[in-house]
């Protein structure tokens, strides 16, 4: 069966296993808490932790399907942290 491009591309897409960040945190999670704490006036630091292809990537796949190559890459190009307040910050 031929398919078009953009079909071959998602279903090429589809097979991509990517999940999701480990965030890293300052201050440190307590584990006995069960959950993550901040503190009222200390700043709180976040990144991405042990980023890595399927995580953050670049993640790159190359297959022939229906008559097509593609190529398709997958990467995060920035991370959007949701406070749990209805705030949020975006970092690029």
């Amino acid at each position: 069966r031929v398919l078009t491009p953009g079909a071959a591309a998602q279903q090429l897409i589809s097979t991509f296993q990517l999940r999701g960040i480990d965030i890293g945190m300052a201050p440190e999670v307590n584990p006995q808490w069960g959950h993550r704490r901040g503190y009222v006036g200390v700043p709180i630091w976040l990144w991405v932790n042990n980023p890595e292809p399927l995580t953050w990537g670049p993640y790159t796949e190359t297959a022939t399907l229906g008559g097509q190559t593609i190529t398709a890459t997958a990467q995060a190009t920035s991370v959007r942290w949701q406070m749990g307040d209805g705030a949020s910050t975006t970092c690029g």
